[in-house]
């Protein structure tokens, strides 16, 4: 075995190991990831909502509302994410 063939299976296990550790659900941007229900004049988002269901409630969806500075308003069963005005 030569030593790239070591090296790049030892970067691919360090690679795998750090994606274990990055929780998706972190980064969640729900301007990205739900459907938009209102759009400004230029087709951005400026608002989408949640409910929750069967496998997920809308906790994730408000931190990442606020965490993009948004607003948030509702609860863990369902609500809005507003982009804040400019």
């Amino acid at each position: 075995m030569s030593i790239y063939n070591v090296a790049g299976r030892s970067a691919f296990v360090s690679l795998l190991i750090l994606t274990a550790c990055v929780n998706p659900r972190d980064n969640f941007n729900p301007f990205f990831a739900t459907e938009c229900t209102s759009k400004d004049s230029n087709g951005n988002c400026l608002k989408v909502t949640c409910k929750s269901d069967a496998t997920s409630d809308c906790q994730v969806f408000a931190a990442g509302c606020l965490r993009v500075g948004a607003n948030y308003n509702g609860s863990k069963d369902s609500g809005e994410c507003t982009r804040a005005s400019a």
